[in-house]
């Protein structure tokens, strides 16, 4: 054991030793090894060689100090920020990333404006494990940010801040990132929720778009939004369909009445999605949902003109 600790020693010492070798080669290769071997010891060393001549090199000693993730090199990584190279720039991006805290994540917030696009989205990209409502205003900017990309990344660190938020937490981020999506264009929000609804990949982040798209739908995409939930009612994961079952109940209104009676109607979905959307139908309109009133007009639900002239056309 005091052998192994001590031949660990003194390859840390040599690989230390080679940051200051004459050629930048050397110097790569130690800073990449020292990061992979968790080199505590030389954080000083490493400090040193994010100012190398090389960028190579200093890119290779930021993502050893990402690695390390120690707490004295979180301000000399927020320098290399501003480096003349981007690969510099965002080696110690990904960095501060990979370090987590809220004072690293915090360095990253600036980012947000930076001129590459790169840098932009790994910045948004990181800031959803922020775990507070610090960063929810940037990442809301971000939605309406020139790179269909970095929009689409900010929208999914909202819904990590949303999902993975704390106890003590999660009731003021939802306040604070509901309040502030409801100021800005829903163009910007409400089309990469209802994708991310539609996405079985990620159950937590589509759960959490689900609940967002009925707290901030407006007219202007409120078909498609019901469209979205009505075929999640027949989701295979019960609590998904639950959910969507609860977000439909919120959309109340004629459009949304209609929209269910032609779902009962068809038959569609299996019997527990027809079970969920009777159970939304009851709630919005009382006990009297399984009636329809026509006072001599005649209602024909349909999904749109075509069918209806369809049905006409065959009596």
């Amino acid at each position: 054991m005091e052998l192994s600790e001590s031949n660990e020693r003194t390859t840390t010492r040599l690989l230390t030793e080679w940051l200051s070798a004459e050629y930048p080669e050397f110097r790569i290769v130690a800073a990449t090894a020292l990061g992979e071997r968790d080199a505590t010891a030389a954080i000083p060393e490493l400090v040193s060689a994010l100012t190398d001549p090389d960028p190579r090199v200093r890119s290779r000693a930021a993502r050893a100090c990402g690695r390390l993730s120690d707490p004295r090199v979180v301000s000399p990584l927020s320098e290399r920020l501003s480096d003349d190279q981007q690969m510099v720039r965002e080696a110690a991006a990904n960095a501060l990333g990979a370090i987590g805290t809220d004072r690293a994540l915090a360095e990253l917030i600036p980012v947000t404006q930076a001129d590459e696009e790169a840098l932009r989205l790994i910045a948004v990209d990181e800031l959803g494990q922020f775990g507070s409502v610090k960063p929810v205003i940037v990442l809301i900017e971000a939605l309406d940010d020139d790179s269909s990309t970095v929009q689409r990344a900010a929208m999914l660190s909202l819904l990590e801040l949303l999902t993975t938020a704390s106890m003590a937490e999660a009731e003021r981020i939802r306040g604070t990132v509901v309040e502030e999506l409801a100021r800005v264009d829903v163009q910007a929000t409400v089309p990469a929720l209802l994708d991310i609804a539609a996405d079985g990949t990620r159950r937590a982040y589509r759960q959490t778009a689900i609940w967002l798209l009925s707290r901030i739908t407006g007219e202007r995409y409120r078909s498609e939004v019901i469209t979205c939930l009505l075929s999640v009612l027949d989701e295979s994961d019960e609590e998904t369909a639950r959910l969507a079952e609860a977000a439909l109940t919120e959309l109340r209104g004629p459009e949304l009445e209609k929209r269910l009676r032609v779902y009962l109607s068809r038959e569609r979905g299996s019997e527990e999605a027809r079970d969920r959307a009777k159970a939304v139908l009851d709630r919005i309109c009382g006990d009297s949902s399984g009636e329809l009133v026509t006072t001599g007009v005649d209602y024909t639900y349909v999904d749109n003109p075509a069918d209806y002239t369809e049905q006409h056309n065959s009596e």
